[in-house]
Parts: C-alpha cells; sequence; structure tokens
C-alpha cells in the first residue's frame, strides 16, 4: 500500500477549515491531511508551514543553529560550573575558524569575552 500525498494548496486549506471546525487536535488534523510518518506519528511542524504556504506565506527554510548544523543556536545563556567553568558550544570555535586541538586566545572588554584563533 503506498502513503497518499498529502494535502496542499486550496485542498489544504478546505479539509483543516472542516476539521478546525470540529475542534480536531493539531495533530489529528496532520494526519488527516496526510501529514504522518510511516510510523503513523503526526509531522505537525510539516502540516503547519504547508498550511501556511497555502495561504501564501512562504516562509524561508528552517536551519539548524550550529556549523555543523545541529545543536544549540549559537546564541544562548550557560550556567557556570561548580569551579566556575563554561563550556561553550563548538559552533564558535567554527565561527571564528578554530581547529580542533587549535588554541584561542581569550580577551575581556568590560563584561564581554572576545574570542579569536590564537596564531
Amino acid at each position: 500500500m503506498t502513503k497518499p500525498q498529502p494535502l496542499t494548496g486550496e485542498q489544504l486549506k478546505t479539509r483543516a477549515a472542516e476539521l478546525n471546525a470540529a475542534l480536531t487536535p493539531e495533530g489529528d488534523a496532520a494526519i488527516a491531511c496526510g501529514y504522518v510518518t510511516a510510523e503513523g506519528k503526526p509531522q505537525v511542524s510539516k502540516f503547519n508551514r504547508a498550511l501556511m504556504e497555502a495561504h501564501g506565506l512562504a516562509l524561508p527554510k528552517q536551519r539548524k543553529a550550529g556549523a555543523a548544523g545541529r545543536g544549540k543556536p549559537l546564541s544562548f545563556s550557560v550556567t557556570t560550573g561548580k569551579t566556575g567553568a563554561i563550556v561553550l558550544a563548538g559552533g564558535y570555535g567554527a565561527l571564528i575558524g578554530s581547529e580542533p586541538g587549535g588554541k584561542v586566545s581569550v580577551e575581556h572588554d568590560g563584561n564581554r569575552l572576545i574570542l579569536t584563533v590564537a596564531a
């Protein structure tokens, strides 16, 4: 049995409106419109993106954070450890051109830290 194609465009808008009027939960609506994995789980993000595009809202493709496209975004808060150590995401090293095992210079300017690749 082949998986049916998810609804798009006007068909998606019409079906989503029907499901909304029936107060259908978001996950169930996604499945009813064909946004479902092979395991039967709803693909809510894909459903919402397709619905927005059907309404004329073209969003840029989502990019994952970090230099390698995974992990935490490069703008976040961390908690210092008991020894005062701060661990930074590897994406910061990649942004400044640091190689694994390379040296990084840390300077401070008031309450800011400045990271540069050490020569």
